[in-house]
Parts: C-alpha cells; structure tokens; sequence
C-alpha cells in the first residue's frame, strides 16, 4: 500500500511538474507546421494553441510521468510487474473520469484553434521581406500610416504605396485573408495590377527544428496515428468514442511499463530513463503498423461483437502480456 499511495503522489507529482513544458512544446511543434512566421506570432496565438492542445498535453505528461517512475523504481524492493502497474492504472481512471465529466466533446480531434493573423506577423518595420519573387518593406512617415516599397523582381519594378493602412479600409491597404491564406495589397494608384494576393508560404521563413528530417518523419507518424484513430471513431457514439480511447490508453500502459522496466539498470535508473525516449521514439511506427494489420481485418470481427472497434487494442493489450511474461521470466533467470 505504501508503494501504491507513494507511486501515484510521485506520478502526479511529475505530471505538474511536466504539463508546463511539455504543453509549450506541442504548442510551439505545432505552430511551426503553420508555415506561418513564428518571430512575431503573438502571445495571444501562443496561449490559444496551448489551450487546444491542453488535453493532449495532459496524456502525453502523464505518460512520461509514470514511465520516470517506473525507470527509478528499485527492482530488488518492487518485483511484481502486476503491483507496478497499478498506480498508472488508478491515476489514468482519474484523469479519465476528469476529463469525461469536464468536457462535453471527445477529447482528440486536436483543434487548430483560431490564430489571429494580422500583416504585422508577415513584415518587420524598415526590413525588405521576401515573398517569392517580390521584396517588400514597411517605412513609418509622419503620416499616421506607413508607406510600403514594393519591389517585383521579375518586372524589375519599384511602387511606392503611401499611407498604407493595415486592414480592409482604405484606398492603399494591406490585410489577410485566413481562408485562402494570403495576405492581400490593395492600391489602385501605385499598383499596376491593383490588387496583389501572396500566399503565406511564399513569405521567407526561418528553418526551425520541425524543419529537421527526424522530425518530419516522426510528425508523419504521428499524423498517421491520429487520422487512423479519427477514422474508427467517425461510427462511433460518444459512450464508445470513450471506451475507444480508455482502452488505448491502458493498453499504452500495458506496453511501454514492462519495457522501461526491463530496461531498468537496477541502479541510478538511467538506462529506464533512456528506455523512455526509446518508447517515445519507436510508439507512433508501432500504433500505425497495429493500425494498418487490424484494418485489414474489415470493421467487424464476431468474437467481439459490436466492440469491434476495440480490436487495435486487443492486439496491442496482448503484445503488452507478452512483454510482461519475457521481462518477468527474464528477471527470474537472473533472480
């Protein structure tokens, strides 16, 4: 009892410390496949996706707040994979039951959320932005509205647009169409065409760590997990739409726990810790392959009956037992 009670403080314990940060960093993962720029973002659109993705966050912080207790635990006191699991059990009921009877919505649909873009996030005041094959500077005058040089590459062209102002009102403005994702310039006098659109992603964009081939690669897989799991959730009611996620949850338990546990060094710990990113790291190729295998049993299997959607995490459940009886009979030949 005294390890049950004091696994599931220590788990809550790193859950509060973890939500913060692991929130921030979804957040800032997520902002930067926007293609928008983050450099002037605004702490509004910050908070905004943090909220979105709170949820998210919670499970993800809670998942690696009982794998680090699970990598210190001290194998010669702890022997039993069953007592190991249960304090991640008990706390996921809690979050659970939490989430359920806080919101009214299923919890993984991973809204977007509704940034406020504005032409300020696209152009740095007195700096030549480029935008595909234009160059565009914003110039404050002693007007109360600025003036943009416009420069076409192709045309070799300079307009010069004064008294631009930022929104849709004016004779020379700019704003931002969040539907077609451009931003729009408007000047019927210094523009030849009148009216120029330029896509957001024709704006130049500092290269971030999503940029990187590892996490493009990794984000796919995420991707590829969620819209599997959207997809098995599209027939479902609410009542099942829960018992689908809950039983995905507990079976991640039942699969990462055992592992990081084999893994354990007996000692500091720091081989279950590396065990973590381990899981981390292999989960979203292991969840897509699951995914695909069970697909191609069609949507109805008998032995299950109208559960038939919990056979993912049948087949995942039953990988975790097998993994619990090798660490288990592995730990015994070693006593």
């Amino acid at each position: 009892m005294k390890f049950l009670v004091g696994s599931i403080l220590k788990t809550f314990l790193y859950l509060l410390i973890l939500i913060v940060p692991i929130t921030l960093f979804i957040t800032f993962f997520a902002l930067g496949k926007t293609g928008l720029p983050l450099w002037n973002i605004g702490i509004r659109n910050i908070l905004t996706y943090a909220r979105d993705f709170f949820v998210p966050s919670v499970i993800l912080s809670y998942l690696i707040a009982s794998l680090l207790v699970v990598a210190m635990v001290d194998k010669m006191k702890v022997k039993s994979l069953f007592v190991l699991h249960l304090p991640s059990f008990i706390l996921a009921c809690i979050i659970g039951a939490g989430i359920f009877f806080t919101r009214s919505d299923v919890p993984f649909t991973l809204p977007k959320g509704s940034l406020r873009v504005g032409p300020g996030l696209f152009f740095k005041e007195g700096v030549f932005i480029q935008a595909g094959s234009r160059k565009i500077q914003l110039v404050q005058t002693k007007q109360r509205n600025p003036s943009m040089y416009y420069y076409d590459i192709n045309r070799n062209r300079l307009s010069v647009i004064q008294n631009v102002s930022m929104g849709k009102d004016g004779a020379n403005r700019v704003y931002t169409d969040d539907k077609e994702r451009r931003v729009v310039i408007v000047s019927k006098r210094a523009l030849s065409e009148g009216t120029v659109r330029i896509p957001y992603e024709d704006f130049t964009r500092s290269r971030n760590t999503t940029d990187l081939q590892i996490f493009r690669v990794y984000g796919t897989q995420i991707r590829g997990v969620q819209r599997a799991i959207l997809k098995r959730m599209e027939s479902l009611g609410q009542r099942d739409q829960y018992i689908f996620l809950g039983s995905l949850l507990l079976t991640l338990l039942m699969v990462t726990i055992p592992v990081v546990y084999g893994m354990n060094d007996r000692g500091w710990g720091f081989s279950g810790i590396i065990g973590i990113f381990l899981v981390l790291a292999v989960l979203p190729f292991f969840y897509n392959f699951v995914f695909r295998m069970t697909g191609r049993f069609g949507t109805r299997v008998s032995a299950i009956g109208r559960y038939y959607y919990l056979m993912p995490a049948l087949v995942i459940g039953l990988c975790g037992i097998v993994i619990d009886l090798i660490v288990a009979a592995r730990s015994r030949v070693k006593g």
